[in-house]
């Protein structure tokens, strides 16, 4: 099925379906006759459409709290200022309603098998998902694989399970779909390939998060590690998926194209301007008066320099000018990031001016972004949600972390995405060390017990720069214990005081930094030191610190143990009398 069939065939599904004001415990009123309605493909299919309102939205991916990407504005979970309510929002029980609903009656279709089979697997992938977004966000959960009547007040009052248990049964729920499912694929709709990529990505999250955050027994990450290592392997071998290559850069060619690319998209959030389905990217990472999104070093320093040495490994790397750390990086850089002197525009042949007012940091990121007459809500881009490059580094990740990593292992998955850009190959041997710079990026990683963590910790060098404004970095530091790396200085480009700097590389001053009397000059951006840029460590120089006072220390942003959790609402306790418990730190 194509972008816009599928989109008009949603939309239809979506409009001929009454509104559902269904919670866990009410009868839905999207079918007219439960008896009748679930008889063939076409039902069915109807009604499974509503399961993908689950997904999410493109503001979701590029506007995800991460220490990589900062915005003029921070989220509750970055600053840490979260409430014993806020996660009312993402307690909502409504969509696992309509699958299990689904799933009761879905037997009604008797005399079309395959159908029946892969709308059944359908819902399972849907169910799984939920429940990953629960566990992740709230840790231990109920576990309903049923309807629940109103009447059944011991159900509606269940307690909380232990996470890893409603994991398991998640995973359980995959293993039934993927033999189910049709294994015919197109980015827009879920099949087999899907079911096992979700799996691939539930296993490492829980066998990662159980390892770093000391929970649960050896034995147990051990085995999730390995069932994320095995679906995704299935993905590589057996999905019939390539990366996208082709071009003079495939990379940024991904991201930008209105259609998904269905050779390396699993699965797409599918946009089309001409239905308003539109979303806001190009605005929100190009208008000054909106997002102001940018990179930080956090994610700059990540990328290797182009010879396949790490940037870090130079000395004084946090203190070199903009300009000259933006070049001859790892090409993804460049088809990320807006690169000074190179930058040309979608359907453009000039190279466009650089203006350092557009990001906070300095960094203008330019993933997604179209061109200058996508304003304000006009971009229909689709947004990949699962695609084979996630596959590639989770099960490298997955095998490192397993400490069974090989040489071949790495050349058919994060040696693929080195591949497509020109960047050397990772090679095993040469990891006689761990990289300096991401030991104090992810100090954590001592946790595991792995021999191979040198591995390790580049495949997450890897995850970094790959899979930014994605939506996994938040999920990333948790599941590795490193949600203190939210509240550390989001810094930007580095200065080395007051006067004239050029930006773009043309010999050219275009930006003056001044703290005492202001320099005359018609051609520059002025900035005043500790008033419109703030530099750290000393103040003076350094680099840019993006919300000021705010994120140096004491200035009140922090992440704490309870934080990897969020909040049980507090109604929901009263409302089930204390059937369910509050998480550690929110009491």
């Amino acid at each position: 099925m194509n972008r816009n069939t599928y989109i008009y065939f949603l939309l239809f599904c979506l409009l001929s379906l009454a509104s559902c004001d269904g919670v866990l415990n009410r009868v839905p009123k999207d079918t007219t006759n439960s008896a009748t309605f679930f008889s063939n493909e076409s039902e069915l299919r109807r009604y499974t459409t509503q399961f993908y309102t689950m997904l999410p939205a493109a503001s979701d991916l590029y506007n995800e709290p991460s220490d990589l990407t900062i915005s003029n504005s921070l989220a509750d979970v970055v600053l840490g200022t979260r409430t014993i309510n806020s996660g009312e929002a993402y307690w909502q029980w409504e969509d696992l309603r309509h699958i299990n609903y689904f799933l009761q009656h879905v037997g009604q279709c008797t005399e079309d098998t395959i159908a029946r089979n892969h709308y059944t697997g359908v819902a399972l992938f849907f169910r799984a998902l939920f429940y990953y977004d629960k566990v992740r966000r709230f840790g231990d959960v109920p576990w309903y694989d049923e309807p629940v009547s109103s009447s059944d007040i011991a159900q509606l009052r269940r307690p909380r399970e232990n996470r890893t248990e409603v994991i398991l049964k998640a995973l359980a729920d995959l293993d039934r779909a993927v033999p189910l499912m049709r294994t015919a694929h197109t980015p827009y709709e879920v099949n087999r390939y899907t079911a096992l990529a979700l799996k691939a990505r539930i296993a490492l999250f829980e066998g990662t998060w159980l390892r770093y955050h000391q929970q649960g027994d050896e034995q147990t990450v051990q085995d999730l590690l390995t069932q994320a290592a095995e679906a995704a392997r299935a993905v590589l071998a057996e999905g019939g998926y390539s990366l996208h290559i082709g071009g003079t850069q495939p990379y940024r060619d991904l991201f930008t194209s209105l259609t998904a690319d269905p050779d390396e998209v699993i699965l797409a959030h599918a946009y089309n301007a001409t239905v308003s389905l539109t979303h806001n990217a190009t605005s929100y990472l190009r208008c000054q008066s909106e997002g102001q999104c940018g990179a930080t070093k956090h994610l700059l320093n990540q990328y290797l320099l182009l010879s396949g040495e790490p940037y870090t490994n130079q000395e004084g790397y946090d203190t070199i000018s903009l300009h000259r750390e933006l070049s001859d990086r790892d090409p993804r850089l460049a088809q990320t990031i807006f690169v000074p002197g190179q930058y040309v525009a979608l359907n453009k042949t000039e190279v466009e001016p650089y203006t350092f007012s557009t990001s906070p940091t300095g960094y203008q990121l330019i993933k997604y972004v179209l061109e200058d007459s996508y304003g304000y809500n006009k971009s229909d881009n689709d947004m990949p949600l699962f695609r084979l490059a996630e596959q590639c580094l989770i099960y490298a990740e997955a095998k490192a972390e397993l400490g069974t990593l090989t040489q071949a292992d790495l050349d058919m998955s994060l040696n693929l995405l080195r591949d497509r850009v020109g960047m050397p190959h990772l090679v095993l041997s040469s990891l006689t060390a761990e990289d300096p710079y991401l030991q104090t990026l992810y100090p954590h990683i001592t946790r595991t017990p792995s021999a191979q963590r040198a591995a390790v910790l580049e495949v997450r060098r890897e995850r970094a720069v790959e899979l930014v404004l994605e939506g996994f970095r938040y999920d990333d530091l948790m599941r590795w214990a490193e949600g203190e790396a939210l509240a550390q200085p989001m810094l930007g480009a580095a200065f080395a005081g007051e006067g004239k700097y050029d930006l773009s590389g043309d010999g050219k001053s275009n930006l003056i930094l001044w703290q005492t009397k202001k320099p005359f000059d018609l051609t520059s951006i002025f900035l005043k030191i500790g008033t419109d840029i703030i530099l750290y460590p000393d103040g003076n120089r350094g680099a840019k610190l993006v919300h000021g006072t705010l994120e140096q220390p004491g200035g009140g942003r922090k992440f704490e143990d309870k934080h990897y959790l969020y909040p049980i609402p507090l109604t929901e306790i009263i409302l089930t009398e204390n059937a369910l418990t509050q998480n550690p730190g929110w009491e």
